[in-house]
């Protein structure tokens, strides 16, 4: 995840280039699927990375029943979002707006009464 400062994506296929800051994140398919990288990334300023050390995320939410099953969904619906893309526009860059969605979708059960999501029958 990009916490500041800003890198440069090139799509391999396309060889289009796109700014990358602090709303994407950077190979987070890389977490939910067997993922081949489709470009490259080269900081464009100074920049500070926030690492996910994925089998330390799985030890943690293996242990709670809620939060597995909402993972399992959210890697089910990003699998499925991203069977959608064009091969050509696959990208290793995310989207927040993209994530966002994908994890009310996943998360909405799990979540605390109150946090603007509704509330629960």
């Amino acid at each position: 995840f990009v916490k500041s400062g800003k890198l440069t994506y090139s799509q391999s296929l396309t060889m289009s280039e796109q700014e990358v800051d602090n709303c994407c994140w950077v190979a987070e398919a890389s977490m939910w699927t067997n993922w081949v990288h489709h470009g490259t990334a080269q900081a464009a300023s100074e920049i500070r990375l926030m690492e996910l050390h994925v089998n330390g995320f799985v030890d943690i939410v293996r242990k709670y029943t809620g939060p597995l099953r909402s993972a399992a969904k959210y890697a089910g619906l990003f699998v499925e979002t991203l069977n959608r893309v064009p091969e050509q526009e696959l990208s290793d860059i995310g989207e927040e707006t993209t994530a966002l969605d994908l994890a009310m979708a996943a998360f909405h059960e799990d979540l605390p009464l109150g946090l603007g999501v509704g509330r629960r029958a």
